[in-house]
């Protein structure tokens, strides 16, 4: 990593096979169209199946939440992860529970 942000100047000269990635990235950086984008990451996810330097546990799938039907202000979309503290990134706090006629809470 310090090779990488230093440009060279400090760090250790990372093997051949990383460069590549590294490069790759750098690319992806550069790259406005998505759909190359894609492609450029989809080589790094196959040097990665040749070299297994990361066990991927995390996609682009989505995640299902159920809330009740008189549950009020909870967004239909957004990001979950423990990384965002979720449901404290979907401002709970402006949740609000609507009471229908004599049904019980």
């Amino acid at each position: 990593g310090r090779w990488y942000m230093t440009g060279g100047a400090g760090g250790q000269v990372p093997p051949p096979n990383i460069k590549v990635v590294m490069d790759l990235w750098s690319q992806i950086e550069k790259t406005v169209d998505a759909v190359e984008q894609k492609a450029l990451f989809r080589q790094i996810l196959e040097h990665n199946l040749e070299n297994l330097w990361v066990i991927g546990m995390v996609g682009e799938h989505p995640s299902i939440v159920v809330v009740k039907d008189n549950f009020r202000n909870v967004p239909e979309v957004a990001a979950q992860s423990w990384m965002f503290r979720t449901p404290g990134n979907t401002a709970p706090e402006c949740y609000a529970i609507e009471n229908a006629g004599n049904r019980e809470l």
